[in-house]
Order: C-alpha cells, then sequence, then structure tokens
C-alpha cells in the first residue's frame, strides 16, 4: 500500500519552526490548476508565478506547480490551508513533493499551514482556521523567519 503526503499537518508555533522544516518560502501569483487521482484520491496541481523566494534560490518569474489534496467543490478540511485561487497573491511555506522518496516530481506541497493571503502593502494574512502560527504577518516578518 502507497501513501501520499500533500501536507505536512504538524502543527507550528512559531514562523521560525515552521522555517527550519520548509525548504522554501515563496511570494507568488496562483494560476490555472489541473486535476490528478492517485489511488482514487484528487489532488489539485496549481501552476504558480513566483514573485519572490526567500531565501534567495527560485527567481522570480519562475513558474512552479503546487500539490495540494482534493479538488475544487470537494469539501476540504476546516483546519488547514484551503486551495489556491487562480490570480489571487499568497506567500507559502514549501518542500518538494515525492512520490517515493528521491523521486523528485518537481511539485512543491505547502507545509503545515504555512499559507498566507496577500493582503497587500506587505501584509498576510494566514489561509488557515485553528492555527497556532499568528492569523496576521508581513512579508518582512517571514524574510526574517527565513533568513535565521
Amino acid at each position: 500500500m502507497r501513501t501520499f503526503t500533500t501536507c505536512t499537518r504538524r502543527g507550528y508555533e512559531r514562523l521560525s519552526d515552521l522555517a527550519a522544516r520548509s525548504e522554501a518560502a515563496l511570494t507568488f501569483t496562483a494560476g490555472t490548476a489541473t486535476i490528478e487521482t492517485i489511488a482514487d484520491l484528487p489532488f489539485t496541481i496549481t501552476s504558480a508565478l513566483v514573485t519572490t523566494g526567500l531565501p534567495a534560490g527560485t527567481a522570480p518569474g519562475t513558474v512552479i506547480r503546487i500539490r495540494q489534496s482534493g479538488r475544487a467543490g470537494q469539501l476540504q478540511p476546516s483546519n488547514g490551508p484551503r486551495l489556491l485561487v487562480r490570480g489571487r497573491n499568497y506567500a507559502a511555506a514549501l518542500m518538494r513533493f515525492h512520490l517515493q522518496p528521491g523521486d523528485d516530481t518537481g511539485q512543491w506541497v505547502i507545509v503545515g499551514d504555512g499559507l498566507w493571503q496577500d493582503q497587500g502593502a506587505g501584509e498576510l494574512r494566514l489561509d488557515a482556521a485553528d492555527s497556532a502560527l499568528p492569523a496576521m504577518s508581513t512579508l518582512s516578518a517571514l524574510g526574517e523567519a527565513w533568513r535565521a
């Protein structure tokens, strides 16, 4: 039996803890999405245009693919990040997705509750309920956590 993990559901209380578990923090604009089914489980894979990378590594203008469990119209867990919406700006803590250890799919997954909607002017609103992370943050606070 194979298991698939598309989001680490560990609770994080501090941005520094989330940063330590993540491979990258990126700001991006969500693009088009496709649905992929594995073992009767639907996954949404959304293209995302990177606007900044923390730490530097993924260049602005790069298009990445972010995998999330579920599909539009399907009941989503109430306590985790919601599916990305085309045209919205986000910041996220990410790690690479592997179907099997060492099998790089070229896709990324959101780490824990590490998804924020960009509210403009550098302000970010956490996109998960029941999280110990601060409900509001800033791009500069994320940058400090990932540079530490």
